[in-house]
């Protein structure tokens, strides 16, 4: 099913996300306004973590062998409790690329989930960038919400198939439901990791 949510995503994820502000000096003439990531110190909600009730394990996947299929499972235990052992959900506004050792893990077996990210004001997105520490989702959803999440609006479907899965034709503008397309170019299971979806 897919989540009425603004991300939906799978297991061992990062996320990015940039801005670009118009500063007065930009009024009339061309410029580069700042980029930042607007993820630094807010309040990243989800569904499940690992650990959340006890010790339980957790695997990743290596890069693909010779076969192009993806290494054995390597597993580990993660506990929300012990600081040493967990993958909060606030991990994910780390940078993926400055903090590569520290990410959000849902809870084992868990099927779809629900990530949320309050910005707290309006912004001009130029940029939005997940990292997977697993394989990328077969399909996932981005929405956003303008009134504090009384209504959401698709942005964008990603699917490996998108006729199967959202009944959408691939890459078409402006064809799916609020003028979202879908694009299959994200939701390759390869790389096993730190896979991106932009």
């Amino acid at each position: 099913t897919v989540s009425k949510q603004p991300f939906f995503l799978y297991p061992g994820v990062s996320v990015e996300v940039f801005r670009a502000g118009v500063a007065p000096r930009c009024e009339s003439r061309a410029c580069n306004p700042r980029m930042g990531n607007l993820a630094l110190g807010r309040r990243v909600l989800t569904q499940s973590v690992c650990g959340n009730n006890g010790t339980e394990l957790y695997c990743s996947y290596s890069d693909p062998n010779g076969n192009l299929a993806c290494g054995a499972p390597k597993c580990s235990k993660c506990n929300a409790a012990l600081p040493l052992l967990s993958h909060l959900a606030g991990a994910m506004s780390d940078s993926s690329f400055r903090h590569p050792n520290t990410w959000w893990q849902s809870a084992e077996s868990v099927e779809s989930e629900m990530v949320q990210l309050d910005l707290e004001t309006e912004f001009y997105f130029t940029h939005l960038i997940l990292v997977f520490r697993s394989p990328r989702p077969a399909a996932m959803t981005l929405e956003r919400s303008q009134d504090f999440g009384q209504t959401w609006k698709m942005l964008q479907y990603y699917a490996s198939n998108c006729s199967a899965t959202f009944g959408l034709e691939e890459g078409t503008a402006g064809g799916g439901r609020d003028g979202a397309s879908c694009t299959s170019k994200y939701s390759g299971a390869y790389p096993c990791s730190r896979g991106e979806v932009r």
